[in-house]
């Protein structure tokens, strides 16, 4: 059977979901890291301090349910509109992507598969039977950005109202750095030590444990530093699947 050429021009689709094999330097971790971290910033930041702070001078006594409404209106909105505006730009030839769509003057080296509804809806199913690790690693990032959202949404109201913190907002702060600092820490070794010997369900099954002691010390004792010996135990589990996926 003759082997299909792609079309002058076209991409070479082999190629483009092929894995990397050439590593990259320090600089280009390091500055993807420092933005990485600076989008969180601002993102976090309102969303942790303000908002709350917000929806309690607004609603006193309804504030947690308030927050709940209003966080998980805002969550669905990217759980709509990014694999839409991303097969958009699937679609497209500009650097820009769908935001460049209709302003891309270059013709379009090769034609581009209409969006078909039926299809782009199926593409999210992936059976856990048929891609077990594929599964397995959908479910504890679920799991784990899961139990992170809920802890970091009511930090602020678990620290005035349970621990009884003289500021909030500081001790928001200060959590998420202690957080941070685990968490870098934590993902340096463990992603080299992990790449090394190409697993990473034993990492992840040592880690778990751990954030759920942490887990069980924010229920169980409201204290300060309680709170903070939470936050340097809950960021390694973190680390551990936050690594690339390959088989377990």
């Amino acid at each position: 059977m003759a082997e299909t050429t792609p079309a002058a021009g076209a991409p070479d689709h082999a190629a483009l979901h092929a894995a990397p094999d050439t590593p990259v330097g320090a600089g280009w971790t390091s500055t993807l890291s420092l933005a990485t971290l600076a989008a969180l910033m601002a993102f976090m930041t309102p969303l942790q301090i303000l908002l709350p702070l917000q929806l309690e001078r607004i609603d006193p006594h309804g504030k947690t349910t308030a927050l709940a409404v209003v966080t998980g209106l805002g969550a669905l909105v990217p759980v709509v509109a990014n694999p839409i505006a991303g097969a958009l730009s699937d679609r497209t030839t500009s650097r820009l992507g769908a935001a460049g769509r209709g302003s891309s003057a270059a013709p379009s080296p090769a034609p581009r598969p209409a969006l078909d509804a039926r299809s782009f809806v199926g593409s999210f199913w992936v059976s856990p039977r048929r891609y077990p690790d594929f599964g397995w690693a959908w479910l504890t990032r679920f799991l784990i950005n899961l139990g992170n959202a809920l802890g970091t949404l009511y930090l602020f109201y678990f620290l005035a109202d349970a621990v009884h913190h003289d500021d909030p907002g500081t001790g928001v702060l200060v959590l998420t750095v202690v957080y941070t600092l685990c968490a870098a820490l934590t993902a340096i070794p463990v992603g080299a030590l992990s790449d090394r010997i190409g697993r990473r369900k034993g990492f992840v099954v040592l880690c778990s444990p751990v954030m759920a002691a942490a887990a069980l010390l924010l229920a169980l004792l409201h204290t300060w530093p309680a709170a903070l010996a939470a936050a340097g135990a809950s960021a390694p589990v973190s680390a551990s699947t936050s690594q690339s996926t390959r088989p377990w």
